[in-house]
C-alpha cells in the first residue's frame, strides 16, 4: 500500500514515492540543484539573493539544498560576506 502526503512546495496531494514531494516539484528541485550547483562553483562566496538573482531559483529551494538558511555544514574556506559560511550543497557538493 502506498502512502498519500501533500507536496511540501505546491500542497498537491500525491501518492508519496521519494521525500515530501509530488513528481513535478522534485523534478523542478533537481534542475535546481545543477543550477545552483554551477553558480556556486564559479561563485563560492555568493548569498542566497545573488544565487536566486543570477539562477532564477526560489529562495526557498536554494535554502533546502544549501541545508538551511544558508547551510550548516561550509565547504572548505567558503564564506558569505560578513564570515557567514556558506552551507555544503544537499546533493553532495563541496
Amino acid at each position: 500500500m502506498m502512502a498519500i502526503i501533500r507536496c511540501k512546495d505546491c500542497g498537491k496531494v500525491c501518492a508519496a514515492s521519494r521525500g515530501e514531494l509530488c513528481a513535478a516539484c522534485a523534478r523542478r528541485t533537481r534542475q535546481a540543484e545543477v543550477k545552483v550547483a554551477e553558480y556556486l562553483n564559479g561563485h563560492p562566496e555568493a548569498t542566497a539573493g545573488e544565487i536566486q538573482q543570477a539562477t532564477g531559483v526560489e529562495r526557498q529551494i536554494i535554502a533546502r539544498l544549501m541545508g538551511g538558511e544558508y547551510g550548516q555544514a561550509a565547504r572548505p574556506g567558503a564564506q558569505r560576506r560578513g564570515g557567514t559560511p556558506v552551507g555544503r550543497l544537499a546533493v553532495g557538493q563541496g
